[in-house]
């Protein structure tokens, strides 16, 4: 699971919140249209999430991994039957987005699709190269202006190694809105990679599903108040003296 990194708040939020859910006419430009929809979807960063995911993939298709993640829960931290794993954020923030260059794609009644290529990573490395090669498409619906899918994929063929090709690499969220907090989590990932190593195919099929979602606002500063208040009530330890 990884944590989501927040990015820089939204260009032109005074022209975005006059607009309130419709999107701006065609002709603005896409700058413009995307910063619509960060108005309508509010900063990420005062939301915690309880939830559960249940795992399965194509390698042990006959097991299924339930985790229940609590918010706050420390690092490795567990309840006593062991079901709890560390917290990892999953509520979305699309100010992620505003440092990209979205591009408008596709649009419908329903919809409007924006393309865009992932930041760089900052080490080199095969997960640096292979990012270069991602492009992505956010599909946002109409006229709420609310994210519904995401989706990440290869636009060609990719060599981490000599030995090694990956063919297909696609992952996919779908997002929902969480009644409580009006926050957007995800509630299905999938992935699918496909390629050969030593000249032998290979192939990884997995999906995660997100239930049970108990999303608080105001809950991640609560926690990161209540670490402080703790670290600062612990007493210093003593000066050691000098040796007679």
């Amino acid at each position: 699971m990884r944590r989501t990194t927040p990015m820089a708040v939204a260009r032109l939020g005074g022209l975005c919140l006059a607009l309130g859910t419709a999107l701006p006419a065609v002709g603005q430009d896409d700058a413009t249209r995307f910063a619509a929809v960060l108005a309508r979807n509010p900063p990420a960063e005062d939301v915690a999430c309880s939830y559960t995911t249940t795992t399965t993939d194509s390698e042990h298709p006959d097991e299924t991994r339930t985790e229940r993640h609590e918010a706050g829960a420390a690092e490795g931290g567990a309840d006593e039957s062991g079901d709890v794993v560390d917290f990892d954020s999953v509520v979305v923030e699309l100010r992620e987005f505003d440092a990209l260059d979205m591009r408008l794609s596709a649009e419908d009644a329903n919809t409007v699709s924006f393309d865009f290529s992932p930041a760089p990573e900052e080490d080199a490395g095969p997960e640096a190269a292979m990012a270069d090669k991602l492009r992505g498409t956010l599909v946002v619906g109409k006229p709420d202006l609310r994210p519904q899918r995401l989706v990440l994929a290869l636009d060609e063929p990719f060599w981490p190694v000599p030995v090694a090709r990956v063919k297909e690499f696609r992952f996919e969220t779908t997002f929902a809105v969480d009644p409580a907090t009006d926050a957007v989590v995800p509630v299905r990932m999938e992935t699918t990679i496909r390629g050969r190593a030593f000249f032998k195919r290979f192939e990884h099929e997995e999906r995660v599903v997100y239930s049970d979602f108990d999303c608080r606002r105001g809950a991640a500063r609560a926690d990161e108040a209540a670490a402080e208040d703790e670290a600062k009530a612990q007493p210093e330890p003593a000066a050691e003296r000098p040796a007679a």
